[in-house]
């Protein structure tokens, strides 16, 4: 089941597929520069990495217990920046703990969002300390 998942990931980066993985891009002409950038933010670019690596890094990643209820699209994009992007692991374990604040940020304004002012401040404090890693991607 593993190798199969890694080989549905892998041919998700194929561009045809672009349109249904971003659907907000439908239609619209898209650059090579972007798709790679959207791939990589996305953790889609996993291209010249063996099944194994990556098969062992997703265990790796779910054992640590802060990420063992998370989605797998939300894994994919930390194991592509440790195999790939160079991230250490203090690293990733800057990228889990700030995901996490995100995370309760959100989880607490859920239920009101009428003070959105506020959820807002709370988002603007903890981007400010976005780990490097993350803000090395976005500039790219």
């Amino acid at each position: 089941m593993k190798v199969g998942f890694v080989m549905g990931w892998i041919r998700a980066v194929d561009t045809t597929l672009v349109p249904f993985v971003f659907p907000g891009f439908r239609g619209i002409r898209i650059d090579a520069d972007t798709i790679r950038n959207l791939m990589e933010q996305k953790g889609l670019d996993i291209d010249n990495l063996t099944f194994g690596q990556i098969v062992d890094g997703v265990d790796q990643l779910y054992s640590d217990p802060r990420v063992k209820l998370w989605n797998i699209e939300e894994i994919m994009p930390i194991l592509r920046g440790r195999l790939k992007g160079g991230w250490t692991e203090k690293d990733v374990d800057e990228v889990i703990a700030y995901h996490i604040k995100l995370k309760e940020i959100f989880r607490k304004h859920h239920d009101n969002l009428i003070d959105f002012e506020k959820m807002k401040k709370e988002y603007e404090s903890l981007d400010a300390r976005k780990p490097g890693v993350l803000k090395a991607l976005e500039d790219y």
